[in-house]
């Protein structure tokens, strides 16, 4: 809810209820009084402050609010490099100062209603964004690798084709970008997601980190889960190594015949003698 004004003194409320009938206005902050002499356009009287006309032959036919004002909108087809459209979400701020234009088509801006302006504003950035955005490729722009950049090179074009009608651009951001449809499967996992230096200001070092971890997070799970990202080097004490097998002795010939001659058992089988070498003399 916006806040009640704030009560102005008594001998300024007298000053401008007594002083109108001899040629002295009042005109507020982010206001602009609109003076015409006959049926011809005058002058221009911003506020805050008094001002005092001829009340025989001038009169203050308007009082035009000049405050900062903010759009948001979306330009469909804007062509990069490659030929390729895409399509920009855009936000912009940008003032209104009408004594800036030139005498000749002053009294035609005043006369402009707010939504007007910015009609007018807005076929005037899309025009410099499309001498702008030709000069980057579209994997540029869907990364989000030259937002500042081209945001800085489009208020700048914004400003010298609108500072003749008494526009004043102050910021502009993009907030979106989509890419063709042929090649949305290719940025699909592209976060289109911008951290303002503004928004780090309200996060604590802890909130910080939380943020950046759910960030990493997110960007880890679109990843491949067969390929491996990073290699822990096995020590000692992590793996135990693998036990070789036990493999028993054959048995010797004397515990054999040990066996043999405890157990008397007649079923043994006889030892063949071992033939004699006729080599041997």
């Amino acid at each position: 809810m916006k806040p009640p004004a704030k009560r102005l003194p008594l001998f300024h409320r007298l000053e401008v209820a007594l002083g109108r009938p001899f040629g002295r206005h009042w005109v507020g902050e982010d206001e602009v009084a609109v003076i015409y002499e006959g049926d011809r356009f005058h002058a221009l009287q911003r506020g805050p402050g008094f001002f005092n006309i001829d009340p025989l032959t001038q009169d203050v036919r308007a009082i035009v609010n000049v405050a900062p004002d903010v759009l948001r909108t979306t330009f469909p087809g804007i062509q990069t490099r490659d030929a390729l459209p895409v399509d920009l979400s855009v936000g912009l701020k940008f003032g209104f100062a009408p004594e800036r234009a030139p005498r000749e088509i002053t009294h035609l801006v005043v006369r402009w209603m707010p939504e007007e302006r910015r009609g007018v504003l807005v076929l005037h950035a899309q025009n410099a964004l499309q001498k702008v955005l030709p000069e980057f490729t579209v994997d540029q722009v869907c990364r989000g690798s030259v937002f500042d950049e081209i945001e800085r090179r489009t208020l700048s074009a914004l400003s010298a084709l609108v500072s003749h009608l008494g526009f004043e651009p102050i910021q502009m951001l993009l907030l979106q970008v989509t890419p063709p449809a042929e090649l949305r499967g290719r940025f699909a996992n592209v976060v289109q997601r911008r951290v303002n230096a503004f928004d780090l200001a309200q996060y604590t070092p802890y909130e910080l980190t939380l943020v950046m971890r759910a960030q990493l997070i997110e960007a880890l799970s679109q990843m491949s889960p067969n390929r491996q990202y990073v290699e822990f080097p096995a020590g000692l004490t992590d793996v135990a190594p693998n036990p070789s097998p036990v493999i028993d002795a054959p048995p010797s010939h004397s515990s054999i015949q040990s066996d043999a001659e405890g157990t008397g058992s007649q079923d043994a089988p006889a030892r063949k003698k071992r033939p004699r070498s006729r080599l041997e003399p």
